[in-house]
């Protein structure tokens, strides 16, 4: 029979349920500051994340002033768009 891990203790509300707690501890988080640097789109990558969790870590992190890390920005962001059409022929 395996052997569970023992639970890691986190800063986290019950209410975001302990597979949820669990899979952020065992990916390193275990205390809101480290979610400032991340975004909810990495943590629902992890196994036991899912929206209820992201929006109850949210809602957490916002009552002692801080939020998760913003969205990355486009990979576009800074490059000049090509005019798609410019080399095309004119009309028939």
């Amino acid at each position: 029979m395996a052997t569970r891990n023992p639970a890691v203790p986190t800063e986290y509300p019950a209410r975001i349920g302990k597979v949820a707690a669990r899979e952020l501890a065992l990916n390193g988080y275990t205390r809101y500051e480290q979610l400032t640097s991340v975004t909810g789109a990495q943590l629902l990558k992890i196994h036991g994340i899912g929206p209820k969790a992201i929006r109850i870590l949210d809602e957490e992190l916002r009552a002692r002033g801080q939020s998760l890390a913003p969205p990355a920005a486009p990979a576009t962001a800074g490059i000049d768009r090509v005019d798609a059409t410019r080399d095309l022929p004119e009309g028939p």
